[in-house]
């Protein structure tokens, strides 16, 4: 008898957490995802005619983030560990954006964003296929930014920039 008791409570837990599990889904990881991969051996050297340009790397752009309905919080992982926790605001595909003319019916979109500790700040990437091209301003960094540019067929650059190092107006 005590083990028929024993057994009905074991069958009534499992299926409590079967249940409860198909209820509330998967366990979400809390670790944000990373959006730039640095590729190995993908430092470019800097050309001494633009000195404005502090560090430059090939990186794959993990668009699928940009992409998805079930991410809205990224990291930004910049150079020297710097890293910023960004919310999407918004995506725009081309074919529904008012401003561009109608013959532009490509799958390419504006990513938008803003930074979680800094709201007034916004991360605007604009994506073509498999290139990108954006800025992200640095906000603890003084007069660095970032700009995401095309740079082959399996890769995009990074390049940390100084504003300081800019001709006067």
């Amino acid at each position: 008898m005590e083990l028929k008791k024993r057994a009905s409570f074991l069958t009534i837990m499992i299926a409590i957490f079967i249940f409860s599990f198909f209820q509330t889904g998967f366990p979400q990881s809390t670790e944000l995802q990373n959006l730039f991969i640095y590729l190995p051996h993908g430092e470019i050297p800097l050309s001494r005619h633009n000195p404005r340009e502090v560090r430059k790397h090939k990186v794959k752009i993990r668009f699928e983030l940009l992409e998805s309905n079930n991410v809205d919080r990224m990291n930004i992982n910049l150079f020297d560990n710097v890293n910023y926790e960004v919310k999407k605001e918004k995506l725009i595909y081309r074919k529904d954006d008012p401003y561009l003319p109608v013959e532009r019916n490509d799958n390419g979109y504006t990513w938008y964003g803003k930074f979680i500790k800094y709201p007034g700040l916004t991360v605007i990437i604009v994506v073509g296929g498999d290139s990108a091209a954006g800025t992200i301003l640095s906000p603890e960094e003084g007069t660095f930014y970032y700009e995401i540019s095309h740079g082959g067929q399996d890769y995009n650059i990074l390049t940390k920039v100084d504003q300081s190092k800019f001709p006067p107006d």
